[in-house]
């Protein structure tokens, strides 16, 4: 968390000291507000759709979970920024759904097919931003960096995905044989590697007996979680248009889509906690297209905050909460 606040801090210094003005304070103060309590009414679909994605399943194996579903979903926000890949936003949802009683196998397929869900659509939308975007958009050399790595990280991902959706056997095989291999070559550590490989493929055989009953039994929640999904990610983007409706800037709303939505698949495979320093200078870099210099330190700031500033804030409260609440328990146990 301390590598997530630092990294963010240096990234709003840098684009306010690369583009700040004294239009940039100007810009501030005339933000018009009507706009911000919009965007404010944004965060709460943000919030409700990310734990509706998760309701949706729980409900069909325990009844009266949207209220574990709702603080699971905050703790994911809060953790995955403050681990890299963002990997631990998955650990802390499973973990607080288990805290309101939900089993591991029943969160752990939650996590699945949310993931399933957010590639996806994630992968559906870099591949028509990557085919239209507007030549006028592409001809900018801030953007060629960025599509060159989302294009690899498109494809790479595409593979790991239909690999894993198609014959996840297939993948099953090759990372049991990576493992191996390593165990076999770190003799001292290859209980722990042996260990390792058993839980994944553990994982795997539970991810297939999940994924096969839901397509059997649950194509209907499958359709609504990617609605959902959809909903998710768009309502972010729609903030965008929002932030820079309340700047006075006008812009057409299909380019800021496209760019937002390029902009959030790069982030989702960033390496930094919660894509700190990264969110910050990329998003100036890539909406520079569109988006005047004075201003963009503070479109940057607006959006992080409505995205996901705000809702790590109420996700660390939540953690943090349960944290406290838990330990005298996990003591005397």
């Amino acid at each position: 968390m301390r590598i997530f606040l630092l990294l963010t801090v240096a990234g709003i210094t840098a684009i306010f000291f690369l583009t700040g003005s004294r239009e940039t304070w100007q810009a501030v103060v005339n933000f018009k507000f009507r706009y911000f309590l919009l965007a404010s009414l944004l965060i709460l679909v943000d919030l409700f759709s990310g734990a509706w994605r998760i309701y949706i399943f729980l409900r069909r194996v325990t009844p009266g979970t949207f209220g574990a579903a709702f603080k699971a979903n905050l703790a994911n926000i809060f953790l995955a920024a403050a681990t890299p890949f963002q990997t631990g936003g998955g650990v802390a949802q499973l973990w607080v759904l288990n805290y309101y009683g939900v089993s591991y196998a029943a969160g752990l397929t939650v996590s699945i097919l949310n993931f399933v869900a957010t590639l996806t659509l994630l992968l559906l939308a870099a591949s028509a931003v990557l085919t239209n975007l507007p030549g006028r958009l592409i001809d900018s050399h801030s953007l060629v960096l960025v599509l060159d790595i989302s294009r690899f990280a498109f494809y790479f991902t595409f593979v790991v995905l239909v690999l894993f959706l198609v014959r996840p056997g297939i993948f099953g095989r090759f990372v049991k044989a990576v493992l191996g291999s390593l165990s076999r070559r770190l003799p001292h550590h290859a209980g722990r590697i042996n260990r390792w490989r058993g839980r994944i493929m553990d994982f795997i055989e539970q991810y297939q007996g999940h994924l096969l009953h839901y397509w059997n039994h649950g194509k209907t929640v499958l359709f609504w979680n990617f609605v959902l999904t959809l909903i998710l990610y768009l309502n972010k983007c729609v903030i965008a248009y929002v932030i820079l409706l309340g700047l006075g800037i006008p812009a057409d709303f299909f380019d800021v889509i496209l760019l937002q939505m390029l902009i959030i698949f790069f982030l989702y495979f960033a390496p930094t906690p919660g894509a700190s320093l990264i969110a910050e200078t990329g998003m100036s870099a890539v909406m520079s297209l569109i988006v005047p210099a004075y201003a963009l330190s503070v479109f940057t700031v607006m959006w992080r905050f409505f995205t996901t500033y705000f809702g790590v804030l109420l996700g660390s409260l939540v953690l943090l909460r349960i944290l406290t609440h838990s330990a005298p328990i996990a003591a005397k146990s």
